[in-house]
């Protein structure tokens, strides 16, 4: 939960400081150290939102993985 909520709080400003920069036309190395950052916080939400939903279906007992005869 941590890890989200820290990206969470990545996500926001990065995007809100990418689009001033973008709409002032500055595609410095600033703008793309932030735009890997993004994207780099943003893979890491997605990979946590799977694993969230993996353990979820596992504790429903509805995930199982298939075991050779």
């Amino acid at each position: 939960m941590e890890m989200r909520r820290r990206a969470r709080r990545t996500l926001i400003p990065s995007a809100l400081f990418l689009a001033s920069k973008a709409k002032a036309a500055e595609f410095d190395t600033g703008f793309y150290a932030v735009q890997a950052l993004e994207l780099a916080a943003g893979a890491a939400n997605i990979t946590l939102l799977g694993l969230n939903m993996r353990d979820g279906l596992k504790m429903k007992g509805r995930f199982r993985r298939y075991q050779p005869a």
